[in-house]
Protein backbone atom coordinates (compact mmCIF):
# COMPACT_ATOMS: atom_id res chain seq x y z
CA UNK A 1 0.00 0.00 0.00
CA UNK A 2 1.58 3.53 -0.80
CA UNK A 3 -0.80 6.29 0.64
CA UNK A 4 -0.63 10.06 1.48
CA UNK A 5 0.64 10.74 5.10
CA UNK A 6 -1.26 13.73 5.20
CA UNK A 7 0.64 15.25 8.32
CA UNK A 8 3.64 17.04 6.08
CA UNK A 9 2.80 20.68 4.40
CA UNK A 10 1.53 20.05 1.08
CA UNK A 11 -0.08 16.45 1.26
CA UNK A 12 -3.86 18.35 1.15
CA UNK A 13 -2.32 20.74 -1.70
CA UNK A 14 -1.36 17.13 -3.15
CA UNK A 15 -5.12 16.06 -2.98
CA UNK A 16 -6.30 19.37 -4.03
CA UNK A 17 -4.30 19.59 -6.94
CA UNK A 18 -5.23 16.03 -8.73
CA UNK A 19 -9.06 15.97 -7.77
CA UNK A 20 -9.12 19.51 -8.77
CA UNK A 21 -7.55 17.90 -12.02
CA UNK A 22 -10.48 15.24 -12.27
CA UNK A 23 -13.18 17.53 -11.53
CA UNK A 24 -12.10 19.65 -14.90
CA UNK A 25 -12.25 17.23 -16.93
CA UNK A 26 -15.89 15.83 -15.93
CA UNK A 27 -15.61 13.06 -13.16
CA UNK A 28 -17.75 12.47 -10.98
CA UNK A 29 -16.70 8.86 -9.29
CA UNK A 30 -13.79 8.08 -7.69
CA UNK A 31 -13.05 4.40 -5.99
CA UNK A 32 -9.51 4.87 -3.75
CA UNK A 33 -8.10 1.41 -3.45
CA UNK A 34 -6.17 0.51 -0.53
CA UNK A 35 -7.47 3.42 2.03
CA UNK A 36 -10.13 1.13 3.61
CA UNK A 37 -7.52 -1.45 5.16
CA UNK A 38 -6.09 -0.60 7.27
CA UNK A 39 -8.54 2.66 7.56
CA UNK A 40 -6.74 5.47 6.90
CA UNK A 41 -8.55 8.40 8.64
CA UNK A 42 -7.03 11.26 7.74
CA UNK A 43 -6.02 10.36 4.04
CA UNK A 44 -10.20 9.63 3.90
CA UNK A 45 -10.63 12.85 4.94
CA UNK A 46 -7.90 14.81 2.42
CA UNK A 47 -9.70 13.08 0.09
CA UNK A 48 -13.34 14.35 0.66
CA UNK A 49 -11.94 17.80 1.89
CA UNK A 50 -9.99 17.99 -1.93
CA UNK A 51 -13.90 17.21 -3.60
CA UNK A 52 -15.44 20.10 -1.65
CA UNK A 53 -12.40 21.75 -2.90
CA UNK A 54 -13.48 21.15 -6.06
CA UNK A 55 -16.59 22.62 -6.37
CA UNK A 56 -17.88 19.37 -8.27
CA UNK A 57 -20.58 16.62 -7.18
CA UNK A 58 -18.36 13.40 -6.78
CA UNK A 59 -18.88 10.51 -5.56
CA UNK A 60 -16.53 9.19 -3.30
CA UNK A 61 -15.98 5.16 -3.14
CA UNK A 62 -13.42 3.37 -0.79
CA UNK A 63 -12.11 0.17 -0.91
CA UNK A 64 -10.97 -2.63 -0.71
CA UNK A 65 -12.86 -4.39 2.05
CA UNK A 66 -13.79 -4.81 4.91
CA UNK A 67 -14.12 -1.02 6.38
CA UNK A 68 -13.93 -1.38 10.31
CA UNK A 69 -17.79 -1.33 11.23
CA UNK A 70 -16.51 0.69 14.08
CA UNK A 71 -16.08 3.52 11.90
CA UNK A 72 -19.05 3.79 10.22
CA UNK A 73 -20.00 6.78 11.53
CA UNK A 74 -16.60 8.80 10.02
CA UNK A 75 -17.54 6.80 6.65
CA UNK A 76 -21.51 8.09 6.67
CA UNK A 77 -19.32 11.78 7.52
CA UNK A 78 -16.52 11.58 4.19
CA UNK A 79 -17.37 9.02 2.26
CA UNK A 80 -20.69 7.88 -0.13
CA UNK A 81 -19.56 4.43 -0.48
CA UNK A 82 -17.09 1.64 0.72
CA UNK A 83 -17.02 -2.48 1.38
CA UNK A 84 -18.44 -3.88 4.38
CA UNK A 85 -16.61 -7.09 3.27
CA UNK A 86 -14.24 -8.51 0.79
CA UNK A 87 -15.26 -10.35 -2.30
CA UNK A 88 -17.59 -12.88 -2.54
CA UNK A 89 -16.26 -16.50 -2.69
CA UNK A 90 -12.79 -15.36 -0.87
CA UNK A 91 -12.04 -17.66 1.31
CA UNK A 92 -13.97 -17.68 4.53
CA UNK A 93 -16.23 -15.29 3.03
CA UNK A 94 -19.55 -17.32 2.55
CA UNK A 95 -22.87 -15.67 1.29
CA UNK A 96 -24.34 -15.76 4.83
CA UNK A 97 -21.29 -14.21 6.15
CA UNK A 98 -21.39 -11.22 3.82
CA UNK A 99 -25.19 -11.03 4.36
CA UNK A 100 -24.83 -10.76 8.31
CA UNK A 101 -22.17 -7.94 8.14
CA UNK A 102 -24.23 -6.47 5.87
CA UNK A 103 -27.32 -6.55 8.27
CA UNK A 104 -24.88 -5.19 11.13
CA UNK A 105 -23.44 -2.50 8.85
CA UNK A 106 -26.64 -1.26 8.08
CA UNK A 107 -27.70 -0.82 11.31
CA UNK A 108 -24.79 1.29 12.61
CA UNK A 109 -24.93 3.91 9.96
CA UNK A 110 -26.00 6.79 10.78
CA UNK A 111 -27.99 7.16 8.00
CA UNK A 112 -27.81 5.77 4.53
CA UNK A 113 -27.11 7.32 1.51
CA UNK A 114 -29.32 5.20 -0.44
CA UNK A 115 -32.55 3.92 1.34
CA UNK A 116 -31.75 0.10 1.30
CA UNK A 117 -33.72 -3.00 3.06
CA UNK A 118 -32.07 -6.14 3.76
CA UNK A 119 -33.85 -9.20 4.53
CA UNK A 120 -32.58 -12.44 5.02
CA UNK A 121 -33.47 -15.77 6.44
CA UNK A 122 -31.75 -18.72 7.48
CA UNK A 123 -31.52 -21.97 5.67
CA UNK A 124 -30.86 -23.68 8.63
Amino acid sequence: MCGVDMSPDGAQEYYNSIIKMYAEWGVDFIKVDDIARPYHKSEIEGVQNAIQASGRDIILSLSPGEAPLKEAKHLNEYAHMWRMTDDFGTVGNSLKRCLTIAVIGFRMCVKAVIPTAICCRSAE
